[in-house]
């Protein structure tokens, strides 16, 4: 009894004890409900206020600058009061739910979470933050080392569990609306609000205040205002639908440009090669530099075709340019900062230099010395007509690589030759991306022994980036350099197409320049057999039609077009109706049927081959064999693997612990001895998702104390992924046809 009693008696102590914090929390509890109350009581009013002041942090992040944004706010009065009502528009969705006070902080945490980040965009690209960066975290995710150091990423995620932690107890605690919500008059009054204010765009559109053609991505963020522009990049892909859009009028256009006349005298090897972010820098007016730093590219530049190059960006969307160049189309006509890989190119197939040269007799080769899915373009390439794509992982100097952690691209001129060794019997079409000189640029010195020394740049820390900067500009001539001497010793007439993608993100703008503009980067082409060599500018949409027409090549839909109709007055008007034909349209210029399908696209040019097993000890093994790479891995399996292509059958194998030693040797760390068992060497891919690419060879590993093994041949029961590599050609023809409609 007294137990019990005492038992209760501590009880309740304990119960009095929390009462007086329970009775604040309720005490604060009840102001959070009339400060609810008050503000649900004035929203309308509440809301706009909210809304002004979103918009007014916003553009202060997007510009880096207060002053700034004031000077907007003052200067483009009906554009800032759009922005400011489009917000406004998402913060009536509140009225939907009992938990507004928890709808206003989600809403309004969602908007200021994109200036911010659109501000962290800025500060390391030119380009703005649009919906098609959301199509490329995985990539962003991957160089983010190379852009913000391991403390910056970890306070960030420490900021975000944080942020989360925050929003979770506003969802348990924020006050509920008490009343009942009245759906049959607030749901049709929130959709008017919506139609209202799409009827205020269309008439914003009509009267020039806003525009939905984005010429400068940049320059129209600035102009139009982050809430609107994002909004256009998110809704508005693809190309639109030309008014006139019929098969009359296309099979007319594609009468007047049909051109079937190719006869070329001489077939060479043709080599297109993006640098990086490249250009000259000697073009910016208050950089000087110790010695010149493009000494190759000057002297080449004097003595065959060069001049200045027009891009569809700045500071980044290397894709963009890549793809106009190999397409013959200008990436105008796309929605606000599309990327045509990211979005079309994912499901459908594209006429291009590459389908059109190997009509021809050529074989098409991408080479690129970064993973093999960045910016999805193993995918892609097949789609673009490519028989063979050599990545990074099929490079054995991946160690090689600069103070910005990127792989130099001296590395290109071996696999190059090694495309060009492969396709003995036929003529080669070689599509290089480079990108050792790729950002960031660090703002302190990381280079000790510069080859060129920079001065003139504003500020210690500019100065320091435009240094390392040039310095990788410096090596990039010296490829370019390299290669030529390279494929000069081969014998073979070629030409060599050098342009860069874009210019960097440092800060330049017109004015900064003596010479062309920020959309305007350095190209030249270089040959060995006599090709008639001019100054002249040119745009990444024209440069394959300009090179078609001096080879005597005359086919392909969108290089005769710029062959022929260049100086025709509805040329834009043309070119649009054409793009939109081949990729969304019913392909009316092929007659509706489009000869081209996705190739069965081979990886790499030297076919990895494991030869034989030397035992270290119980847990440590060595694979012997030839074209190892720092991304070949061994996979083991511990019986023979099914009939290859039964998957519910087929032993995937388990991916061992692998060290490349070097092309002819790898080192394998493993729990259990490998006698008795099934090994093969794979190429695993270098992104995140550490896919395996492809596998070769298995051999058996002997019982014993046998410190060799055997290749296993028996064809029944093991898979050797075909011939000796030279001897393998990619079929096109074989590939699943492409759907008709994207």
């Amino acid at each position: 009894m007294f137990l019990r009693t005492g038992s209760c008696i501590v009880f309740k102590k304990k119960k009095q004890v929390n009462e007086e914090p329970t009775q604040k929390k309720q005490e604060r509890q009840e102001k959070l409900e009339k400060l609810a109350a008050f503000l649900n009581k004035y929203a309308l009013i509440y809301h706009f206020i909210l809304a002004f002041v979103l918009y007014f942090l916003i553009e202060a992040m997007s510009r880096h600058s207060l002053g700034d944004a004031a000077v907007f706010m003052v200067t483009h009065k009906k554009v800032y009061l759009y922005n400011t009502l489009m917000i406004y528009l998402t913060l009536t969705l509140v009225f939907l739910t009992k938990r507004r006070s928890f709808a206003r902080i989600f809403i309004s945490f969602i908007w200021f979470l994109m200036g911010a980040v659109n501000g962290l965009v800025l500060a390391s690209r030119v380009t703005p933050l649009t919906g098609q960066d959301m199509r490329t975290i995985q990539e962003g995710l991957s160089i983010l080392p190379k852009y913000r150091s391991n403390v910056e990423v970890a306070m960030f995620c420490v900021i975000l569990v944080f942020v989360i932690i925050g929003l979770v107890r506003a969802f348990r605690n924020a006050p509920k609306y008490a009343k009942k919500i009245k759906y049959s008059l607030n749901v049709p009054l929130v959709l008017v609000a919506f139609a209202a204010f799409y009827g205020l765009t269309i008439l914003f559109l009509r009267a020039n205040i806003l525009t939905n053609y984005f010429d400068n991505l940049a320059n129209s963020y600035k102009e139009y205002g982050f809430p609107y522009c994002f909004t256009v990049s998110v809704l508005d892909t693809g190309i639109s639908e030309p008014n006139s859009y019929t098969k009359e009028a296309v099979e007319e256009l594609v009468d007047k440009i049909d051109d079937d006349t190719t006869n070329m005298e001489i077939q060479p090897n043709i080599i297109v090669v993006q640098l990086e972010t490249f250009f000259d820098p000697t073009r910016v007016n208050w950089l000087n530099f110790s010695e010149d730093p493009l000494p190759n590219w000057h002297e080449l530049s004097e003595k065959y075709t060069s001049g200045y190059f027009e891009v569809p960006v700045v500071g980044a969307g290397t894709i963009n340019t890549e793809f106009a160049v190999q397409t013959g189309m200008s990436l105008r006509y796309f929605g606000a900062g599309e990327l045509p890989y990211k979005t079309i190119l994912s499901k459908r197939v594209c006429d291009s230099a590459a389908y059109e040269l190997n009509t021809l007799g050529y074989r098409p080769t991408a080479i690129h010395n970064n993973e093999a899915n960045f910016y999805s373009r193993r995918t892609v390439f097949s789609r673009l007509g490519y028989f063979r794509f050599v990545s990074e992982e099929y490079m054995d100097t991946q160690d090689d690589v600069n103070e910005g952690g990127w792989m130099r691209d001296r590395n290109l001129v071996g696999p190059i030759n090694d495309a060009l060794d492969v396709t003995s019997s036929s003529r080669d079409f070689v599509f290089v991306v480079s990108v050792q000189p790729h950002g960031a640029f660090p703002v302190e010195q990381v280079i000790e022994d510069p080859a060129i020394d920079v001065t003139g740049a504003p500020t210690e820390e500019a100065g320091w980036q435009w240094q390392y900067y040039v310095n990788q500009l410096h090596e990039e001539d010296a490829f370019v350099k390299q290669l030529i001497e390279s494929v000069e010793a081969r014998n073979e007439p070629t030409m060599i197409l050098f342009y860069g993608d874009h210019l960097p993100t440092l800060g330049l703008s017109n004015g900064d320049l003596n010479g062309g503009t920020i959309y305007q980067t350095n190209y030249l082409i270089w040959d060995n057999f006599g090709l008639k060599h001019e100054k002249h500018d040119t745009a990444a949409y024209q440069v394959m039609s300009e090179i078609f027409d001096d080879l005597n090549i005359h086919q392909g839909v969108m290089f005769n077009f710029h062959q022929n109709m260049k100086d025709d007055p509805e040329y834009n008007y043309y070119m649009q109706m054409l793009q939109y034909d081949l990729l969304y349209g019913n392909r009316y210029s092929y007659h509706e049927q489009f000869p081209f399908r996705r190739t069965n696209m081979l990886l790499g040019t030297k076919r990895s081959r494991a030869i034989s097993v030397g035992k270290i000890n119980d847990e440590t093994y060595t694979v012997s064999g030839v074209n190892f790479t720092q991304s070949s891995k061994v996979l083991v399996f511990d019986k023979p693997a099914e009939i290859p292509g039964d998957e519910e059958k087929e032993d995937k194998g388990e991916l061992l612990d692998t060290i490349f030693i070097d092309s002819q040797t790898l080192l394998v760390k493993t729990d259990e001895p490998l006698e008795g068992k099934i090994i093969q060497v794979a190429t695993q891919s270098n992104s995140s998702t550490h896919r395996i690419l492809s596998t070769y060879n298995r051999l058996g590993v002997p019982e014993g104390d046998a410190i060799g093994a055997s290749p296993i041949t028996n064809p029944e029961v093991y898979v050797d992924n075909g011939e000796d590599e030279g001897d393998i050609q990619a079929d096109p023809a074989k590939a699943p046809e492409q759907p008709a409609t994207p």
